[in-house]
């Protein structure tokens, strides 16, 4: 174990991969102008001297590795100077109620413990602006947490529900997980009110991920800073409004859900009353419609549901499940990544408007879908993804994307050859990796660009042209073998 000589000027102290440090010397309190400690992968560490709580002017304290260690020093809660407080990856199973004494906390992170539940007292640290639980699947209920709270991330799969934040209205940033991303969970679903993230005007990035959870209706364009929102699993709300300046938009596992955006504000619809009708069949079926101005993209279009009582107008669908259709709405002309995965019923994208601010786009396990269409919309489109989507065949405008950098297709077992060698205006340089996917020959290597592929494109269908010829003429040939037999 080493000892600590009294040192006047030093101020930061890290101690890393010291795999046989047990315990630290109680000559650590000499070092009284230290404001930065941390002890990294110190796996055997099990316990801090008291001496600690003597350094006044620690501002950064870190635990973080998997260590032996099960709980804090009493004297380390009178640091009232400290501002950081990291924990992630060791044994502690629950914070002292005394951390309310840590008055100027600005930071906690307790990831990756098996802590049970926080304090009370937490709500008494009126500084503390960051809270990080990731992976703390213990937890089941959070307590009141301070106002002053501008990012919270929590993942626990013992969530029982998920906590009413309406009083953060603070937050920027907020994560809330029961895990299913990893975890399996429960067929059970439940219905949860989830209004209160209406409140949350200040929010910037918003993740939910939650298994089987039906949502109430959400009014997120009262949120006009949101740029980041993230859905797993969660029944997707009907929303009447998504925030116009989303940069990220990314949907995991919404299986037989929908999202509903209302009309465009110069839009008027005019419904037949032949419309309403009902027919023998329970799907949902186009109105007719005509639009001032006359505006006739898919994302205006009005439906009824072909349903008893169900003849009111409805606001168009982004994801449309009755007609297995997905409509992207032009009015978030700033995003940049969209992310659409394990949709099953989607069977058909269409972008009808330009989007010049689409960078990234990726779309996985939607199984159903036979048509991606209108990708020439994408002017700057940089990275395009197509994975799993077994039933892809038709891909359209993909030879316009003259600004494409990475191009993945993987399990796309009936797409046709949707690649143009000759005419295509994907850049040479443009990195492509090909896999198992229909007619599109595997790339080679992981790092084959445009140039190279389109040769392999080009020299299979010379083979193929060669074969066809040999077949003819193996033919023709048997034919006038016969005749003269015959003769």
């Amino acid at each position: 174990m080493p000892t600590f000589p009294e040192n006047p000027g030093l101020v930061k102290l890290t101690i890393s991969k010291f795999f046989s440090l047990k315990e630290i010397d109680c000559s650590i309190g000499k070092l009284k102008k230290l404001t930065d400690l941390s002890f990294e992968l110190c796996v055997k560490l099990e316990k801090l001297p008291e001496q600690i709580g003597e350094l006044r002017k620690l501002q950064h304290l870190s635990l973080r590795s998997r260590n032996s260690l099960r709980e804090l020093p009493d004297s380390d809660f009178k640091l009232r100077s400290l501002t950081k407080l990291d924990v992630v990856g060791t044994r502690i199973t629950r914070l002292p109620d005394s951390i309310d004494r840590l008055s100027s906390l600005l930071s906690v992170n307790v990831s990756f413990t098996s802590i049970e539940k926080l304090p009370s007292t937490m709500s008494k640290l009126l500084c503390l602006q960051t809270l990080h639980l990731n992976n703390c699947h213990q937890i089941q209920e959070l307590p009141d947490l301070p106002r002053s709270l501008t990012t919270l991330q929590l993942t626990s799969t013992s969530l029982v529900t998920a906590p009413n934040l309406s009083y953060l209205t603070n937050l920027v940033e907020l994560a809330l997980s029961d895990g299913s991303e990893s975890v399996a969970k429960s067929d059970i679903i439940q219905t949860w009110d989830m209004q209160w993230i209406e409140s949350l005007s200040r929010l910037s990035k918003l993740r939910f991920c939650f298994s089987n959870v039906c949502l109430s209706t959400i009014e997120l364009g009262s949120l006009s800073p949101l740029e980041e929102l993230t859905l797993h699993g969660v029944d997707v709300p009907t929303f009447k409004q998504l925030p116009s300046k989303l940069i990220v938009l990314e949907l995991y596992d919404t299986r037989g859900k929908q999202i509903r955006l209302p009309p465009l504000e110069k839009e008027t619809a005019i419904v037949s009353s032949s419309s309403r009708e009902l027919g023998e069949s329970k799907v949902l079926r186009q109105t007719e419609i005509k639009f001032i101005e006359d505006h006739k993209s898919s994302e205006g279009w009005v439906h009824l549901r072909d349903e008893p009582g169900c003849n009111e107008l409805q606001a168009p669908e982004l994801i449309d499940h009755w007609r297995g259709a997905f409509h992207f709405p032009s009015s978030l002309d700033m995003l940049r990544k969209f992310v659409l995965w394990g949709c099953p019923g989607v069977q058909d994208i269409q972008f009808v408007s330009t989007l010049e601010s689409l960078l990234g786009f990726s779309i996985g396990g939607c199984t159903s879908l036979k048509r991606l269409g209108g990708l020439s919309n994408l002017k700057n489109l940089m990275e395009l993804t197509l994975n799993r989507c077994w039933s892809l065949q038709v891909v359209e405008g993909i030879n316009e994307l003259e600004f494409l950098h990475q191009l993945k297709i993987d399990r796309c077992e009936s797409v046709e050859m949707i690649l143009d060698p000759l005419n295509s205006k994907i850049p040479n340089n443009c990195s492509i990796l090909i896999t198992r996917s229909g007619e599109l020959p595997d790339s080679v290597q992981t790092d084959d660009c445009w140039e190279s592929y389109k040769e392999k494109i080009l020299n299979g269908t010379e083979q193929v042209s060669g074969s066809e010829i040999e077949t003819m003429d193996y033919e023709t040939e048997t034919e006038t073998m016969d005749y003269e037999t015959e003769k």
